[in-house]
This record gives C-alpha cells, sequence and structure tokens, in this order.
C-alpha cells in the first residue's frame, strides 16, 4: 500500500525537474511525471454532477486516463480509469481523488512506498490544492530569480517582459509560503545551487527530513530512460539527460548586463534578501551590454504539446456542454 506522499512546491524554470529526477532515484519514493489533472478538473468537476453516483465517477475518471494518455511528459506507466478507481485512498471523489489516486497509482507501478507530486504553476491556488488533498510533508525548493528569468527567456514560450517575469515570481512566492505556512505541514527548504553545487548534501538533508535511508545514486538521474525521454521531447528539459550542470548557477553574470540586472534587483530587493541571496557585483559580469536573447522555437517545440492540449480543450468542451443540458 502506498502512504500519502510528498508534495514538491516550486516556481517554473526552478530545477523541479531535476530534483523529481533525483528524488526518484530513491527506490522509495516517485514523484510523477507533471500531468494538468488539478489545472483541468478542478474547472470541470461541476460538470459530471454528483460523483456519488458510480457512473458520473467512472465518466471523469475514463476522461482523466484519456488525458494522461497524451501527457506532454512521458507516463512511465499507463494508468486506466479502473485503476484510478481502485487507487483512491478514501480522498474524497472529484479533482483530489483523481490527483491522489494517479500519482500514488504510478508510485505503486514503480515499486515505491511514497509518492510525490510537483506543484509549480497557479501559486494562488496552492492553498486550496493542499487543503483538499492528503500530502504529509512538503519541499519548497527556490531559484536565483535572476537564472530564472534566464531560463525564461531561453525557453522562447515565455513572452512576457522581464519585469513582469520578475513581478510573477516575486508573487509566486508570497503566495507559496503563505499556502505553506497555513497548512501546518511539514516542511524542508532548499534552493536550486545548493541542489546542483552540494548535491549529496542537500539531498541527504531530504532523505532526514522524510526519514529515508541515503540515497548514492542521485547523481545518476541522467542515466535514466524516462529523463532521456523528455529530454527529447523539448530543449526545455534537455538537462535531465546530462549530468548537472554547474555553469547554470550565476548565468546573468555571463548573459546579461550589470545595469539591466541592478533594476530587476531594486524590484526584487526584498526576495532577494527573503531567500538568501546577494546582490550582484560589477567586476562579475563578462560584458555591459550582453543581454539573453529568446529562443526561436522550432516546429518540434510548438507541436509536442498540441495532443495534450486538444484533448484538454475537447473535455472542457463536452463539460460545457453537459452543463447546458446539450448532452
Amino acid at each position: 500500500m502506498v502512504r500519502p506522499g510528498v508534495l514538491l512546491v516550486c516556481s517554473e524554470r526552478s530545477g523541479s525537474n531535476l530534483l523529481k529526477a533525483m528524488l526518484n532515484q530513491h527506490e522509495a519514493l516517485f514523484v510523477g511525471p507533471p500531468m494538468p489533472l488539478y489545472e483541468c478538473f478542478s474547472a470541470i468537476e461541476e460538470s459530471y454532477g454528483d460523483l456519488s453516483i458510480e457512473e458520473n465517477w467512472q465518466k471523469m475518471l475514463g476522461d482523466a486516463a484519456e488525458l494522461i494518455a497524451v501527457n506532454h511528459q512521458p507516463v512511465p506507466y499507463s494508468i486506466s480509469a479502473m485503476e484510478m478507481c481502485e487507487a483512491e485512498h478514501g480522498a474524497r471523489r472529484g479533482w483530489p481523488g483523481l490527483v491522489c489516486a494517479a500519482y500514488s497509482l504510478l508510485a505503486e507501478k514503480s515499486g515505491a512506498q511514497i509518492y510525490g507530486y510537483k506543484y509549480s504553476t497557479n501559486m494562488l491556488n496552492l492553498r486550496r490544492f493542499i487543503e483538499a488533498t492528503e500530502f504529509t510533508h512538503i519541499i519548497y525548493q527556490v531559484r536565483d530569480p535572476r537564472d530564472v528569468l534566464i531560463s525564461h527567456l531561453h525557453t522562447g514560450f515565455n513572452q512576457k517582459s522581464p519585469r513582469e517575469i520578475a513581478s510573477t515570481w516575486q508573487n509566486e512566492q508570497l503566495y507559496a509560503m503563505d499556502a505553506i505556512k497555513a497548512s501546518g505541514l511539514p516542511l524542508v527548504s532548499i534552493s536550486y545551487e545548493d541542489l546542483v553545487l552540494k548535491p549529496r548534501e542537500t539531498m541527504n538533508a531530504i532523505w532526514q527530513f522524510l526519514e529515508l535511508s541515503p540515497c548514492n545514486s542521485v547523481e545518476d538521474y541522467y542515466q535514466e530512460d524516462v529523463n532521456r525521454q523528455a529530454a527529447g521531447k523539448s530543449h526545455m528539459w534537455q538537462n535531465l539527460s546530462q549530468p548537472l550542470q554547474q555553469q547554470n548557477v550565476g548565468r546573468y553574470y555571463r548573459e546579461w548586463n550589470f545595469f539591466a540586472v541592478k533594476r530587476l534587483e531594486w524590484q526584487l530587493a526584498e526576495a532577494l534578501d527573503n531567500h538568501g541571496y546577494e546582490k550582484s557585483r560589477f567586476k562579475k559580469f563578462d560584458s555591459l551590454f550582453r543581454k539573453p536573447s529568446r529562443k526561436v522555437l522550432s516546429e518540434a517545440d510548438r507541436s509536442f504539446q498540441l495532443p495534450q492540449k486538444a484533448k484538454w480543450e475537447s473535455l472542457v468542451a463536452e463539460a460545457d456542454r453537459r452543463m447546458r443540458g446539450d448532452g
């Protein structure tokens, strides 16, 4: 029996996929790939009607299984509606039971006793998510926001300005910490920088927090097939197929300029202090004029999420029809 699990909270482009891959090196723990079950089904749950009626609940589970089958990141094990129904673990029927069932089922199929879930979007809704689910521990990961900005710009997917990205990041940390404190759940906080520069020490702190024995293979994550498959899906995850990239720490010194970074530091001053990040030093910058460029997306970059997006949109359209009584 898989017991209630670990919630990993981390803003996007902050190394959460790396941490997930390293956590999955432990035989007792499995953090499933990001699947938009909460995002999709929390919005359309009402359309299924009374979920105590078995037919309605089975319909929701079947739709979830179809969405999982076209997930944008590889899901290492197939999941059926029947299996999710059997893995409810007493969570209330609806999106909370759906999320917990799917992720605990993946852990069970991997042979792990603890399941994990990565929460990296919609931080404004994190408190609601925690209150409705059954996670017992929280790992909170933060990354230097100046490198987060670099990473966002390099993906090519985020078209916001640096100031807008910085504002979003700053608000996400506030929302996340408010939700975590309100939950009262046991918490361990780590940084991306420590994870990359001091991986054994950082991961050992996590194993101790979870009351697990140490795992000596955490740095071998890039050899796993599922991580290689994810890296092949998009350049956003290419580091999952490579050893730890220490050069990703302090990238802004090489890829940006002092004056642009200083303007962002004024905006982020309180957040930098709260998370222990020092202000930049003029002498460490490689250039007075350099600025990060946005990646030009390839056709593969634009298309890898399309099957999931199409299925998600069809589920929302079907839910709208049900709410209107059109069938």
